[in-house]
């Protein structure tokens, strides 16, 4: 029988992990605040050298837990706005933004589920069968999403059955249930 090794503790912190660690961050900062205030006229080169070695190791942990916590949020940060907003249609994600009673969809993501590929993806191109507005740009984002009236328009000029059933589980899956739950009206 072979027994699966360990994660390593820096790969997988549990709350207990952490939870200990901020307790002993806290008893140092206890122990360094006496031995400053203890110490204060001993020795004073010898208490500086020590104090310093002290001190970098009390900021050890906060600069550890705190730097992953920036890493992790500005890795998020980009796709904050897209958290809860994402639907599978056919095994690949559809992200939709719902603004009030607009509905957005990634054009690109449409794209990959659609099979578009080359020329045909090109916001010109687009722009001419889904309408100025049909093709767009929101302020804040990177992406370019269709507005709903615009997907529509392109899925209407398009003749495959994939593009038949992405329109109906669109219809039934996205835009139904959320209408239901806001008690917006429809297009």
């Amino acid at each position: 029988m072979r027994k699966t090794p360990l994660p390593k503790l820096s790969a997988d912190p549990d709350s207990q992990l952490v939870r200990w660690g901020w307790i002993a961050w806290i008893a140092l900062t206890v122990f360094l605040a006496v031995r400053f205030f203890a110490l204060r006229s001993n020795a004073p080169d010898l208490q500086l050298l020590s104090s310093v070695q002290l001190a970098a190791l009390w900021l050890l942990w906060p600069i550890v837990r705190g730097g992953g916590a920036l890493w992790r949020w500005m890795h998020a940060a980009p796709y904050a706005a897209w958290n809860g907003s994402y639907y599978e249609f056919d095994g690949r994600q559809i992200r939709v933004l719902f603004d009030d009673d607009a509905l957005f969809l990634v054009a690109d993501d449409v794209y990959v589920v659609l099979n578009v590929r080359g020329r045909a993806t090109q916001a010109e191109r687009v722009r001419a069968i889904a309408g100025r507005e049909g093709l767009i740009r929101l302020p804040d984002r990177r992406e370019v999403v269709f507005t709903e009236r615009g997907l529509f328009a392109w899925l209407d000029r398009r003749t495959d059955a994939k593009a038949a059933a992405f329109r109906r589980w669109l219809e039934l899956q996205v835009i139904a249930p959320h209408r239901k739950r806001h008690g917006v009206s429809q297009r």
